[in-house]
């Protein structure tokens, strides 16, 4: 590996961990201030990076809420993924997927994305990029249907679902 491509790797990497900090901010100060209450600079002075590096991961607000329903959708379907492939019973699966979904992901962060997804803006916002969630959805609604008919061959779970 040259120097130069180390380097880049580097960088790369940096970058990603500022732009998960910011989201973390952001996410803290939704949480506490609400969408409109919140700026952009408010986040940068928080995260402690210059408002123009801000706007070079999130170039609006719009986007740094789309990209935390996105991290937390990918979350989920980390979630999903890692339970169907574990060797468990199809319903010990899907009670892993649901205590992830009712014990892990609740509090506070549920209540943020709850409250953003009820702003008409954000919701609108969000079918426009409907589209960069598919496949993500796609994955998990694969994987659920994959469990589903596990269960239902193990007569665990109705044929009727």
């Amino acid at each position: 590996m040259s120097a130069d491509t180390s380097h880049r790797s580097l960088k790369e990497r940096l970058r990603e961990v500022r732009a998960e900090l910011i989201l973390d901010v952001a996410e803290e100060m939704l949480a506490e201030k609400g969408y409109h209450d919140t700026s952009m600079d408010e986040i940068a002075a928080l995260a402690g990076v210059a408002k123009g590096t801000l706007y070079q991961h999130f170039p609006g607000k719009e986007d740094l809420v789309f990209a935390l329903f996105e991290r937390n959708l990918v979350l989920f379907e980390q979630a999903v993924g890692q339970a169907a492939s574990a060797p468990l019973t199809a319903r010990a699966k899907l009670e892993r997927i649901l205590s992830y979904v009712y014990q892990e992901r609740r509090g506070p962060h549920a209540q943020l994305l709850q409250l953003l997804y009820q702003n008409m803006e954000i919701r609108k916002g969000l079918l426009e990029k409907k589209g960069q969630l598919r496949d993500h959805m796609e994955q998990v609604a694969g994987r659920m249907r994959t469990i589903l008919e596990e269960g239902k061959a193990e007569g665990a779970f109705d044929p009727a679902i």
